[in-house]
């Protein structure tokens, strides 16, 4: 008798045990979805694709806005947090214009990522909240020269 308890136990927390791994993203060619929603600019959507290398992968605090596709590294982080496969980070970006906001992303599989975040204008362009909801899915190696 107690051994079948245990034994049922056992299978009913084993989802609980595999699922409390952190996962850990596949390196190589990722394609990147990203729409962005303002209420005076309206809605873009982007594509594109991306080579996340080993050192990104293992180590997703050092550079996590490279999710985003942000190669140039023009955003700060701040405040990067990781709980299980949650990640969150403040950010500021400083390009054409300076934005500020906080970025959620959601690990589902070491293929598969999906996020969203909250952008507002620091200056007086424009006005109002940028709203980003994007998603990474690995699509192959990456190609030698983008190594």
């Amino acid at each position: 008798m107690k051994l079948t308890l245990r034994l049922i136990a056992l299978i009913l927390l084993s989802p609980m045990m595999v699922s409390a791994k952190d996962i850990v993203l596949k390196a190589g060619s990722w394609h990147l979805q990203n729409i962005s929603t303002h209420p005076l600019i309206g809605r873009k959507e982007k594509t594109k694709d991306r080579c996340f290398d080993e050192a990104l992968v293992s180590n997703l605090a050092a550079d996590p806005n490279r999710l985003l596709g942000d190669q140039k590294q023009q955003c700060e982080t701040t405040q990067f947090t990781r709980k299980g496969n949650y990640l969150s980070w403040q950010v500021k970006c400083d390009e054409k214009l300076t934005l500020s906001g906080n970025v959620e992303v959601w690990l589902d599989s070491a293929t598969s990522f999906h996020g969203k975040g909250t952008m507002k204008s620091d200056g007086i362009w424009p006005p109002g909240e940028l709203k980003s909801e994007f998603s990474g899915v690995w699509a192959d190696n990456c190609a030698a020269s983008a190594q």
